[in-house]
């Protein structure tokens, strides 16, 4: 138990130590202020540590997990974008909170986002908090959406 609040605050001291005050708008390689960004992930494509339990949920409340090396196509440019995101099950009803970063091809650097889902069925929205490279200081609203047809996810990434 100790052990996983150690590891929880120091991956909050090491994501809060990103430079997130710098630009404000943020830029593509050698490009205008960036356009809005939409993917598309398979819900296949998430590897989470350790995984749901047979009921679908995420833990109980306070306990953590990881997902990482998602990868996904960015729409309209077929590059792709790969994420990795810890979470924490926050209360009873299935909410959760997560930390992440995503990495999208044609851009340098990785975006770091913050936010809450309100249940692991329904989508989330989280602040786009800066980063490295292209992503310093950049600020904006990514929201995801699931398609339990498709089974796949759907993050729309806007930028200030």
């Amino acid at each position: 138990m100790i052990h996983n609040i150690l590891s929880s605050v120091l991956l909050l001291v090491l994501l809060m130590a990103v430079d997130v005050s710098a630009l404000k708008g943020g830029k593509k390689k050698n490009g205008p202020a960036m356009d809005p960004i939409e993917t598309l992930v398979p819900t296949s494509g998430y590897v989470i540590t350790p995984a749901p339990g047979a009921n679908g949920q995420f833990g109980l409340t306070g306990e953590y997990w990881s997902d990482s090396g998602a990868v996904g196509t960015i729409l309209g440019s077929g590059g792709y974008m790969k994420s990795s995101n810890v979470c924490w099950r926050i209360d009873d009803s299935e909410a959760f909170y997560c930390l992440g970063t995503y990495e999208f091809e044609g851009y340098d650097g990785i975006m770091q986002v913050q936010g809450l889902y309100p249940d692991n069925a329904t989508g989330g929205q989280f602040v786009i908090v800066g980063g490295t490279g292209d992503w310093a200081g950049v600020r904006g609203i990514q929201t995801t959406e699931f398609d339990v047809v498709a089974q796949e996810s759907r993050q729309l990434f806007t930028f200030e």
